[in-house]
């Protein structure tokens, strides 16, 4: 063989590994965010999905009993109570059969308080060990947005946001949802039926609104609106009961609720203190917001799901709250 068909062999020198390992960080770099947003795509279209069954749940529990179930039982929550025991029943609740989840609301006793509340000042009293405590703490799979990582239990034994101080539902005292049923918060410790008819939202306590009241339209009108699990002020709602706060969600502007405030509280010093601002963590409760970037979804009157901007306009905003405000509203 010739001496000049011969070739030498080599590697890579230093500079080319170099040059090699640069050009594939700079693909991971391009390629990183691509991936994180196919994946919140998905977990926001499943968090859409989500609002579409209780959407239908809802419906389906119109057309069984002509009427659209309470946000929750009691008028004690303000402190305010008449009898003892008050039930705290959440609306969510009835609506498992429609979620496929007959077995567990066969086994909730529906006749008693998941916690018992006092008369005289309306906090919530211990539940029994072994009773509702138990099956209202079971964490529900349909009530929880896959884009929101906060703990979906209710952990402290307390007579304000808990429902028990036994360890019968292994050390959880309630299971929170992501979504609650559209309120006023502004009178969230009053019934349903004392609200002025402007001013009413779909649910409240002990609500019994049926389709025919929405004379502002389905299409016009929040049902369902979503929240963080976490929350600076306050806590999430519960799929189960409801306690000192936690019976629903407000679209409205009122009571400076804005979608995805995270500063709380006009109760601290300083008000509204920008050193509690924590994104991810509503500021109030009753507040709607999500870690959804931009703004969060809500499920309207007609079982669709819009996702509402953080930056809507604030009357259109009050008038999707309102089942029979009249208020005009346009695109949004």
């Amino acid at each position: 063989m010739p001496a000049n068909a011969i070739r030498s062999r080599r590697g890579f020198t230093l500079i080319e590994l170099l040059v090699v390992i640069a050009i594939i960080a700079v693909l991971v770099a391009l390629l990183l965010p691509a991936v994180q947003q196919a994946r919140e795509a998905a977990r926001r279209s499943t968090c859409k999905n989500k609002l579409k069954q209780i959407g239908l749940a809802l419906h389906n529990y119109h057309d069984t009993h002509s009427v659209f179930p309470f946000a929750g039982s009691s008028v004690s929550l303000g402190g305010n109570a008449t009898a003892d025991p008050i039930k705290n029943t959440s609306g969510l609740s009835m609506l498992l059969p429609f979620l496929d989840q007959a077995p567990l609301y066969n086994n909730i006793n529906f006749n008693i308080a998941s916690g018992d509340r006092d008369a005289g000042t309306g906090s919530v009293l211990v539940s029994a060990a072994g009773t509702n405590d138990q099956w209202v703490s079971e964490k529900l799979d349909i009530f929880l947005c896959p884009s929101d990582n906060a703990s979906p239990f209710y952990t402290a034994a307390d007579n304000t946001y808990g429902i028990s101080t036994t360890s019968a539902n292994n050390g959880y005292y309630g299971a929170r949802s992501s979504y609650g049923l559209s309120i006023w918060t502004a009178a969230w410790s009053s019934s349903w039926s004392t609200q002025a008819k402007g001013s009413k939202r779909l649910f409240g306590i002990d609500s019994n609104s049926r389709m025919r009241d929405i004379t502002d339209g389905t299409s016009n009108t929040v049902a369902v609106a979503e929240a963080t699990l976490d929350v600076d002020d306050g806590d999430a709602i519960k799929w189960g009961y409801i306690a000192h706060v936690g019976v629903g969600i407000d679209i409205a502007a009122s009571n400076s609720r804005y979608i995805n405030d995270w500063v709380c509280c006009k109760w601290t010093t300083p008000p509204h203190d920008p050193a509690r601002r924590q994104v991810g963590r509503l500021g109030e409760w009753g507040s709607p917001g999500s870690l959804h970037t931009g703004g969060c979804h809500v499920l309207l009157g007609d079982g669709a799901v819009r996702f509402l901007s953080e930056n809507i306009d604030n009357t259109v905003r009050t008038g999707l709250a309102t089942i029979s405000g009249g208020e005009v509203i346009g695109e949004f």
